[in-house]
């Protein structure tokens, strides 16, 4: 007898292996499962990102009047977008460490647009000279006494 159920511990172990090993190759040998086109071929997965808009054009005197009249409303039309601002050199300064320039806004304003660089800009800014007209690219963080683009560039030969 003692023989007997060592045989039938041999059997089920051995049982228990084949169907452990057969579940093992299932799961290997299907996987994932994958997309595929009636053609055969897999399929790119589907893209979620739109496209960038096209950066807003606008003077440095009509966005700091957009955010004199309403600040609310301006924030919900110009910040997080990409402004081109072509206007004139008011000031060039460091403030905390970062380049930036100040383009004029209307006369008699406190509001202006100020415009901040990083380090790799720095050559282009300090061939630069107040009351000189250029033309910035930067994305707009809404209003801190002046208008604030970040992630400003100087784009070259552009009219004003």
């Amino acid at each position: 007898m003692i023989r007997k159920n060592t045989t039938n511990r041999h059997a089920d172990f051995l049982s228990l292996g084949l169907v452990f090993g057969l579940w093992l190759v299932l799961v290997l040998a299907c996987g994932s499962p994958k997309q595929s086109t009636p053609s055969g071929s897999a399929s790119p997965p589907p893209t979620t990102e739109t496209p960038a808009a096209p950066p807003i054009a606008i003077t440095p005197l009509a966005l700091a009047r957009a955010y004199e009249d309403n600040e609310v409303a301006a924030d919900g039309k110009y910040e997080g977008k990409v402004l081109v601002v072509s206007g004139t050199v008011e000031s060039i300064d460091t403030v905390f460490g970062t380049t930036s320039v100040t383009l004029k806004g209307k006369n008699m304003s406190i509001v202006s647009v100020q415009c901040f660089f990083d380090d790799s800009h720095k050559g282009a800014i300090a061939n630069l000279k107040k009351g000189q007209k250029i033309t910035v690219q930067g994305t707009c963080d809404g209003k801190s006494l002046n208008v604030h683009l970040k992630d400003c560039a100087i784009i070259p030969n552009r009219g004003v």
